[in-house]
């Protein structure tokens, strides 16, 4: 009976999350609620409204980190920013969720799920993978689709595993590069390693995070296109972080596992 009082107390102050575009911060919801505590338990939370531009159905999640023997869809999800520029959301979805669902190209979706990372190997080279890993998936109409404010929010609950390296874009913008370590819950072994970005007084107060600190965080998953030299050419790449809207320190010591620095080392899983 706790755990169903608990539960809908969270996802009372879950839709408040939502709902809400303007707090700056965005954490009083769970503590009025009497939530938080399940939420750090949670600690990976994703909902995002967009329209599909890209669909792969003959996805092999292997090669990108996805070890499961089970059948996956790949999916990219165009999502709308505040301001006229959008997001493309990879997403990966078991082929049994949508398989009475017609999926196709400018559907409107929304997903439910978690971020997840894993990596493969390419040429020879390691690369990282970053994704949402959905849960539910529903179909929206247009009317449904306008009606949803804020089409992109993240919950954390974390530890920081690598320094957090401050620095200045070419616009003059103060950012902070953060490494989250969750585990999947699962598996003792089992865990995500999310890279996170802070912006302005964010940037600042995050920088001087350490490695093992405990912080919750709420966001937007965001893709960011950059240009890398490889053998003398430029070539565009795009990046998938997260993008840290609020964050606060954790000091729940019961709810949050301290991962070791040998454990933060290891590969995705």
């Amino acid at each position: 009976m706790y755990k169903v009082e608990e539960n809908e107390r969270f996802q009372n102050g879950l839709t408040e999350w939502k709902n809400d575009t303007h707090a700056l911060s965005r954490f009083s919801y769970f503590d009025r609620n009497g939530g938080r505590s399940y939420l750090v338990r949670k600690k990976n939370i994703v909902s995002i409204a967009g329209i599909i531009v890209g669909i792969d159905r003959s996805y092999a999640g292997q090669k990108e980190g996805i070890k499961k023997k089970e059948q996956f869809c790949r999916l990219t999800i165009k999502v709308s920013r505040f301001s006229e520029n959008f997001d493309e959301v990879p997403v990966i979805v078991a082929k049994k969720l949508i398989v009475h669902t017609p999926l196709r190209k400018s559907s409107y979706v929304k997903i439910d799920g978690k971020v997840h990372t894993g990596t493969y190997t390419k040429d020879g080279q390691k690369h990282k993978n970053v994704y949402v890993q959905a849960e539910d998936l529903k179909l929206l109409t247009k009317m449904a689709y306008d009606e949803i404010e804020d089409k992109n929010r993240v919950l954390l609950s974390g530890r920081i595993c690598q320094l957090p390296r401050l620095r200045e874009t070419n616009s003059g913008r103060r950012i902070t590069d953060l490494m989250l370590v969750i585990g999947r819950g699962y598996s003792k072994k089992s865990f995500d390693y999310i890279p996170c970005i802070a912006w302005g007084s964010n940037a600042s107060a995050a920088s001087h995070l350490i490695e093992g600190d405990s912080i919750i965080l709420v966001g937007r998953f965001q893709s960011r296109k950059y240009r890398k030299k490889i053998d003398f050419y430029e070539q565009e790449k795009t990046a998938y972080e997260v993008s840290i809207l609020d964050y606060e320190m954790n000091d729940e010591k019961n709810n949050c596992k301290k991962y070791t620095k040998d454990e933060t080392k290891k590969g995705d899983d």
